[in-house]
């Protein structure tokens, strides 16, 4: 990327242990960054890893930026990667699953264009259950189209997580302003994180596949 151009978004991957998929997620993040034609800076958060992780990013993806950290669990990547993130719009994404060819133009328009929504998340498809889509499974919405979320913070307290987090994305401000992900845990960081967002702010899901999903 030519260091005249701004990034419109920052992706932040959270990676530990990741060298069987890392090279393949990643190579589908660069595709779908070419097809979309959304500029975007990269960013590995490489947690720890005991693998080869890190050398994989380095040697086949020189453009990604990649940051090494010891073991905090991905709460602390994710804060890491959010901290040295250049872009207000921060799309998040799991190191072993594959983003899918339209998702980065869909979703960070949509973030460009409504200012006062602090996240936005589609949903995925699982590989051991294809058909199923979670956004409209929990009835957030039932298209392509993205909806405000109604009642998302009493719906996460009462429910369950219904944010689809590696599907994700958020704005950075937001993200700082609540104190970003907890690092004293190492499961459901994200469920705690979007709760404490949509206690304060508006989110917003569509029903469009960004993510094959891994399992």
């Amino acid at each position: 990327m030519s260091a005249s151009i701004l990034p419109r978004a920052s992706v932040i991957i959270p990676a530990y242990n990741a060298s069987r998929h890392i090279g393949q997620t990643l190579a589908s993040v660069r595709q779908t960054i070419s097809d979309d034609a959304v500029t975007c800076e990269v960013i590995v958060v490489d947690d720890g890893s005991t693998d080869d992780t890190a050398d994989i990013v380095r040697r086949d993806f020189p453009e990604v930026t990649l940051i090494r950290t010891l073991n905090g669990g991905p709460g602390a990547a994710r804060n890491t990667g959010v901290r040295s993130a250049r872009c207000e719009i921060l799309v998040f994404q799991d190191a072993d699953d594959l983003m899918l060819p339209g998702r980065l133009g869909h979703q960070v328009s949509y973030m460009e264009a409504h200012p006062e929504i602090s996240a936005a998340f589609g949903s995925e498809i699982p590989e051991q259950d294809p058909d199923f889509c979670k956004v409209r499974a929990f009835g957030l919405a039932d298209s392509d189209d993205y909806h405000i979320v109604k009642n998302a913070y009493a719906r996460l307290i009462s429910e369950q997580n219904i944010v689809t987090n590696t599907a994700s994305a958020a704005r950075r401000s937001a993200y700082l302003a609540v104190g970003g992900q907890p690092e004293d845990v190492m499961v459901a960081e994200d469920y705690a994180f979007y709760m404490l967002l949509a206690r304060y702010y508006p989110i917003a899901a569509s029903g469009k596949r960004y993510i094959w999903y891994r399992q």
